[in-house]
């Protein structure tokens, strides 16, 4: 799953309708970022196996060894997703 940490959809439709309003704003409870998130865990905790990718040269490995396991899992691809604001 490709993480980004935020509702980033519902940001990226407030910056559109507010427009230049949306300047210096917060996005309240928009960011899953106290406590984090941790699918891989969550994974776990359900006896499904979990990674985590923190960096892109981890992918390729990360994702092998998850095809390898020949069954369900779950890889936790954490990415950066800035909401562009006009």
């Amino acid at each position: 799953m490709l993480n980004n940490a935020a509702y980033r959809i519902l940001k990226l439709n407030m910056v559109e309708y507010l427009g230049k309003a949306a300047r210096g704003r917060g996005f309240t409870a928009m960011d899953l970022t106290d406590p984090e998130l941790r699918f891989d865990r969550m994974a776990e905790s359900m006896g499904v196996p979990g990674f985590r990718v923190d960096k892109p040269d981890d992918l390729a490995p990360i994702l092998k060894k998850a095809l390898d396991l020949g069954g369900p899992s779950l890889v936790d691809v954490v990415m950066e997703s800035p909401v562009p604001i006009p």
